[in-house]
């Protein structure tokens, strides 16, 4: 089963636009602030793209590798990004201490994350139970994976899509400009996922197996979350310089964002069925396009 996407494409047009402020914190400490950021979302980004390789895996034991199989687990996978992206995009100017918060959702994925490898075996097992006597068409099949993926990540994937705008909306409070901060940490979060990708599947999964795996990215997210903690100590206690405002909703900007996440993602899928033409292992074919895709993206970013 190909490992699928996850871009934080989908995240970026539901940000909050945010003012830029001029900082009343020393240029060391703000310096030490946004390399700590940068850092914890790296390594956030890394494990999570790990345990996708590794839930991909587990999941072609219950939905097979088929096209639509696989489709239908990345939407899921995409879906949970995007809920946890739009929860803090509704509620985040009442979070307090955006720093702390990152740490306890990262936190929150390392357990759930681990846990979904482990439990994803027996996932085959009640598939095969709910589907074994009834005669369906596809599409009410589809539907019966769609929802099962989409229950099975939705803790996991919905506690790192809230992550990256944590971070922009600590850093952006603490007086840096919403533009170079985002940009940042953007790239440098998509950098993690390529990391995580090429890792996972050229050294891990063979070395050290799923399990093992999924062992890794929770130590990388556990650091992520560690680093995030530490960094909180300093700033969160630090008061906001100014109030952001909430502007109404820019929603042709908004559909323009969806439009490209939603275009990329379709081409991503195209060039994995040309890919798989040529390279026999459709993981390692998916692979390789999604760390070229990442790697694009981060410069770009």
């Amino acid at each position: 089963m190909a490992p699928a996407t996850s871009h934080p494409v989908g995240e970026l047009g539901s940000f909050t636009t945010l003012g830029a402020a001029r900082s009343c914190q020393p240029r060391q400490s703000r310096s030490l602030a946004s390399d700590s950021s940068r850092c914890s979302s790296c390594l956030g980004r890394c494990g999570l793209l790990i345990f996708e390789v590794a839930w991909f895996h587990r999941f072609a034991l219950a939905f097979g590798s088929t096209v639509w199989a696989t489709n239908l687990v990345v939407a899921s996978f995409m879906g949970g990004l995007a809920l946890g992206t739009a929860c803090v995009t509704k509620a985040g100017h009442r979070i307090v201490r955006p720093f702390a918060a990152y740490a306890v959702l990262e936190a929150v994925l390392v357990v759930s994350g681990v846990a979904l490898t482990l439990a994803l075996p027996a996932l085959a097992s009640l598939f095969t139970a709910a589907t074994r006597h009834m005669v369906m068409a596809e599409p009410v099949l589809n539907l019966i994976r769609f929802s099962m993926a989409f229950a099975a990540m939705a803790v996991p994937t919905t506690a790192m899509g809230a992550t990256l705008p944590l971070l922009v909306t600590g850093m952006t409070r603490r007086g840096q400009d919403f533009g170079r901060v985002l940009g940042r940490l953007y790239g440098w979060n998509t950098m993690g996922a390529l990391a995580g990708v090429l890792g996972a599947e050229t050294i891990l999964i063979s070395q050290l197996g799923i399990a093992g795996s999924a062992w890794v990215a929770g130590l990388l997210d556990l650091s992520a979350a560690g680093l995030a903690w530490l960094l909180s100590g300093r700033l969160d206690a630090i008061p906001p310089v100014g109030a952001a405002a909430v502007p109404r909703p820019a929603w042709r900007r908004l559909g323009c964002a969806f439009l490209a996440g939603a275009n990329l993602l379709a081409l991503e899928l195209l060039w994995f069925r040309f890919l798989a033409h040529v390279v026999v292992n459709s993981t390692l074919a998916l692979s390789l396009m999604l760390a070229t895709v990442l790697g694009a993206i981060a410069l770009g970013a």
